[in-house]
């Protein structure tokens, strides 16, 4: 059972990669730093039932665009931005968040919870425009010491469900570092990096 569990793992990351470079422009192009802000979206995931709810458990967090051009339509964040059981929820809706008035309902497309990785999918009424792609890169293209950068929409940790700020590419911050250590563990590639990274941020490029 455990090597079919491992197997499963592997085939599921293969095909998650594959999607996620199918789905982004080539990776040898050069992004700039206002382009790469242009990708990114506040994500929110909401404890199903949520509209009837007083104080529904609730996730705030980040994620950016993959595609090769508009309308977009999907999603690339964190995992445990959108775990039900982080979360502490049975299950969660799930919205781009640009404003209290501009919700955008998206699902969890494919998910690998072991590299911390989910591809979500926009519904196909609300597809994005407006925005930039961000690339896709390989591990070989990242080097100790290398200056990277993290964008995102942080600060939004502690808010109350009705006090989540608007949320366009324009709000987005920027933090700048460097890669300090390459490692691998039990298969999983990890970056150590100094940029600083606030609640709020995960899921961002």
């Amino acid at each position: 059972m455990k090597k079919k569990t491992v197997c499963f793992r592997v085939v599921s990351l293969v095909i998650l990669l594959a999607i996620m470079l199918a789905l982004s422009a080539s990776v040898s192009a050069q992004t700039s730093i206002e382009d790469a802000r242009k990708s990114v979206v506040r994500i929110v995931a909401l404890e199903t039932g949520w509209e009837n709810m007083r104080f529904p458990a609730f996730s705030v967090a980040s994620g950016f665009i993959v595609g090769e051009q508009a309308p977009f339509e999907y999603v690339a964040t964190a995992w445990h931005v959108v775990d039900p059981a982080r979360i502490g929820a049975e299950s969660v809706d799930i919205f781009i968040y640009r404003s209290r008035d501009d919700l955008v309902p998206a699902r969890v497309h494919v998910a690998l919870e072991v590299v911390d990785i989910v591809l979500l999918r926009l519904d196909p009424a609300h597809l994005l425009h407006g925005y930039e792609p961000l690339y896709i890169g390989r591990r070989e293209m990242a080097s100790v010491g290398d200056e990277v950068f993290a964008i995102g929409f942080p600060a939004a940790a502690d808010v109350a469900l009705t006090d989540i700020p608007a949320a366009f590419y324009t709000n987005a911050t920027v933090t700048r570092g460097i890669i300090s250590r390459l490692t691998t563990v039990a298969g999983v590639a990890y970056y150590q990096m100094d940029a600083s990274v606030s609640p709020g941020n995960s899921g961002g490029p």
